[in-house]
């Protein structure tokens, strides 16, 4: 089973090698278009048949980013050197590029950035909310965003130093 959405002038291969006579193909992880076609080839070993769709539209989708090195509603310590993490995919345009990804970062310290890594270096505490926001080659934006807090910085109670007065 493959998948066009360029009127047939490529292919993708969906699923190969299949036995079942039924196949359900999720939508979203296809690249939209307005020439979409599905072609089924099946044979049995001796006989064979191919079979093109009608041409259809499928809605071209949104990237969809993420985000990694900090789970949502994760509590770092302060000063922690920890970065977040983010990719995104797109049905058409595949992984994009890491100059198509913005940061957003609203909270006590706000920031932006711009890339794979985003570097959570340096924030005072409170709550944050970092959005990453990528943009295919249609310009449609995907979104995903996560919060986080940064703790106050802790000092540990200990005793008080002995000072004898002598000093060497």
């Amino acid at each position: 089973i493959q998948f066009s959405n360029d009127d047939g002038v490529t292919w993708r291969t969906l699923r190969a090698n299949e036995g079942n006579f039924t196949f359900a193909a999720n939508p979203r992880f296809l690249p939209g278009g307005a020439q979409c076609r599905v072609l089924v080839i099946a044979t049995d070993g001796f006989n064979g048949a191919v079979e093109t769709s009608d041409p259809f539209e499928l809605p071209r989708h949104a990237p969809e980013p993420f985000i990694g090195g900090v789970r949502d509603g994760q509590r770092l310590p302060y000063g922690a050197a920890v970065s977040l993490l983010g990719f995104a995919l797109d049905a058409e345009d595949g992984s994009l590029h890491a100059g198509d990804l913005n940061w957003n970062l609203a909270g006590p310290t706000p920031r932006t950035g711009k890339g794979a890594s985003f570097s959570l270096q340096g924030l005072s505490p409170g709550t944050y909310v970092a959005t990453l926001t990528a943009a295919d080659s249609d310009k449609t934006p995907g979104v995903a965003s996560i919060t986080f807090e940064i703790l106050p910085l802790v000092i540990a109670e200990s005793v008080a130093p002995v000072l004898d007065g002598d000093v060497s």
